[in-house]
């Protein structure tokens, strides 16, 4: 009997009991509506995108996404986003139509007007928390990471 419980408790202490890794996207949203670096609101000309415009304006598939929330630049002439999606069942899958995005972006920058937004672009910041792909263009990548993850519940 011993042992069973022992095996049991080495189950539930391996699997980290039960939790999962969860972020609150709206608490997120309200703070980096108002995150500065360099004196300057980051995402101050942006908007925010629902499942259908992606699909629309960007040809993502958009059916594995679970939880999201797009904020993209409002003009051409300003490259700021942050994407932050978690998958049903496929994070290859997601990743992919995500990546699809990026490259999007890299061209429409690519026509030589705005060479300083091509290369933030070009240096976007991915990482993954649990089942959340976050995607980050900006010129403070980390300080934005790290209000996203200071936001989790």
């Amino acid at each position: 009997m011993k042992k069973v419980l022992l095996f049991i408790f080495s189950i539930v202490l391996l699997s980290g009991c039960g939790k999962t890794t969860k972020l609150n996207l709206e608490k997120i949203k309200n703070k980096l509506e108002t995150l500065e670096s360099n004196g300057q609101v980051i995402f101050s000309d942006n908007a925010y995108y629902d499942l259908t415009k992606l699909e629309n304006k960007y040809d993502i598939d958009t059916s594995e996404i679970d939880e999201y929330i797009v904020s993209m630049h409002k003009n051409e002439a300003n490259s700021n986003l942050y994407i932050i999606a978690s998958y049903k069942n496929s994070k290859e899958k997601l990743k992919n139509e995500l990546d699809k995005l990026i490259d999007l972006e890299k061209a429409s920058f690519g026509n030589g007007y705005f060479p300083l937004e091509l290369r933030k672009v070009e240096d976007y910041y991915y990482k993954e928390y649990g089942k959340y792909l976050i995607y980050i263009v900006s010129d403070d990548n980390e300080l934005v990471y790290q209000k996203i993850i200071e936001e989790k519940e």
